[in-house]
């Protein structure tokens, strides 16, 4: 179903990515969606948080995310839209738990 992009991503890196491209929009918008994702993935590789498809992540996940980008000083505005980004993508997944969570 979703391809194995160069090997660097696991399953769930893969899904993220193409779930990223399916959400559509701008060539730009895409590609800053796609990194987010990418960002999202590596966190939760350096954590050895155990998922392999985007239907497992957790709102302890996110929440965990959100203190991260937000203890390497990334601004409220900048954290927002990486969650509305996340948010997109988990909606295509059709992950709708999740999707009640505001910034």
């Amino acid at each position: 179903m979703f391809q194995n992009w160069g090997g660097v991503y696991g399953k769930l890196g893969g899904e993220m990515k193409a779930l990223a491209k399916h959400c559509g929009g701008s060539h730009k918008t895409v590609n800053d969606r796609i990194h987010i994702v990418q960002r999202f993935d590596q966190h939760l590789r350096a954590l050895n948080v155990q998922i392999q498809r985007v239907a497992q992540i957790k709102v302890r996940h996110i929440e965990n995310y959100i203190h991260e980008r937000l203890a390497q000083g990334i601004g409220k505005r900048t954290l927002q839209n990486e969650m509305a980004s996340l948010r997109v993508v988990l909606q295509q997944a059709g992950v709708n738990r999740l999707l009640s969570m505001r910034g």
